[in-house]
């Protein structure tokens, strides 16, 4: 038999707890191999079948309650879950397996999916108590911790590894990517970088292709240090492979914003898929990047309808749209037009606005300035009569 022929496996307890229905090992054997077909109504059953005395004897092992947390859990049977679970932890603390921990690890892992966080840190807290070398449950402790931000917790846990454990950790991408996110919060960008390619380092080794997440915080990195140039060319490494990446797609086009090269930055954007595009046009920030790389370009007819966008995405939140975004607006709308619909209103009530910095006033002042001199010469051009 396959090592992955589930049901297989199924079919031959299902013969066997037949066969020796007294023996506990059969009827844990059935129902792991039925959740590892994805059938936890069908498990829950085969528990609900145990005999009585076999059963009493399996609740005093936390290989049969681990597994029936999960069962419950994947049945959606969530008290039943909870209590199994309590009990599998409370059994573990003097008698305990490596299936047992496999299990619980998983429904720990299931409870950060569901934004279960601290329940699942104390499944792994547990887990570092009573396996302390075993990398599995530091490294998902540390990543718990470093994905709520919790960096000073996540810090502390990896000083307390013992050197075993560091050391297996340490062949394990995820936790090489939870050390470098720490060491990235703290400013320390080239600790960050080391243990990001050695990540990537250890995808190559196992003939894989490089991990996306793990590219996309190494990029992230070179960014923080202004490394644009790497920044950008991984970035768009990624988007080759993956056209729907939503944030390589921002990131490539930050990364051009901020080598001043607005003029590939405005080429690029009829490139980026529709779907990613209108994601990341939610947005007011990304609208404002890409009309200002329409504006250097001096595509303004371009440029005006996505600060508009911005704008309106700021009141569609009962929000001003901030004072230089509609500085900007007022100048992309002059050069489209001195009479561009709108714009008097729009520098009236700009200038009107309160807590306006001097530099604000000033650009507010050169606006209305250059816009009635655009006016006159407009003016001028059309009614050469009416100057006199």
């Amino acid at each position: 038999m396959r090592a992955d022929d589930y049901p297989g496996a199924a079919k031959a307890y299902y013969r066997l707890v037949a066969a020796y229905p007294a023996q506990e090992s059969n009827w844990l054997g059935l129902i792991r191999a039925q959740m590892k077909e994805e059938a936890p109504q069908a498990a829950l059953s085969t528990a609900q079948r145990i005999p009585p005395a076999v059963r009493q004897k399996l609740e005093n092992s936390s290989d049969f309650l681990s597994e029936m947390a999960l069962v419950d859990y994947g049945a959606n049977q969530a008290a039943a879950g909870d209590q199994a679970l309590r009990r599998a932890m409370q059994l573990a603390r003097t008698s305990d397996s490596s299936d047992a921990l496999s299990l619980r690890l998983q429904i720990a892992g299931e409870f950060l999916d569901h934004g279960q966080t601290a329940r699942a840190i104390e499944i792994f807290i547990q887990a570092t108590q009573l396996h302390p070398d075993d990398p599995s449950g530091w490294e998902g402790l540390v990543g718990a911790y470093t994905r709520g931000n919790d960096f000073s917790d996540a810090v502390s846990a990896v000083r307390r590894m013992p050197q075993k454990a560091y050391n297996a950790a340490e062949k394990h991408p995820g936790f090489l990517n939870s050390v470098a996110l720490l060491y990235s919060a703290r400013g320390q960008c080239s600790e960050a970088q080391n243990f990001l390619q050695r990540s990537l380092n250890l995808d190559q080794a196992a003939g894989q292709q490089p991990d996306e997440s793990t590219q996309l915080q190494l990029a992230d990195v070179w960014m923080r240090e202004h490394s644009y140039t790497q920044a950008q060319s991984l970035y768009h490494d990624i988007i080759t492979r993956n056209g729907n990446s939503v944030q390589a797609w921002r990131g490539y086009l930050v990364a051009l914003h901020q080598k001043h090269d607005d003029g590939k930055l405005a080429a690029e954007i009829p490139h980026i898929p529709a779907a990613v595009r209108t994601r990341l046009e939610i947005d007011p920030s990304f609208l404002i990047l890409e009309a200002s790389a329409y504006s250097s370009t001096d595509q303004n007819r371009d440029a005006l309808p996505l600060l508009e966008q911005a704008r309106s995405r700021y009141k569609a939140q009962s929000k001003l749209p901030p004072v230089n975004l509609d500085i900007q607006t007022a100048w992309t709308m002059l050069a489209v037009s001195a009479n561009e619909p709108g714009l008097g209103d729009l520098l009236a009530d700009t200038k009107s606005r309160g807590g306006l910095t001097p530099q604000q006033r000033a650009a507010i002042e050169e606006l209305w300035s250059t816009w009635s001199i655009r006016r006159a010469d407009l003016a001028f051009k059309t009614k050469p009569q009416l100057a006199f």
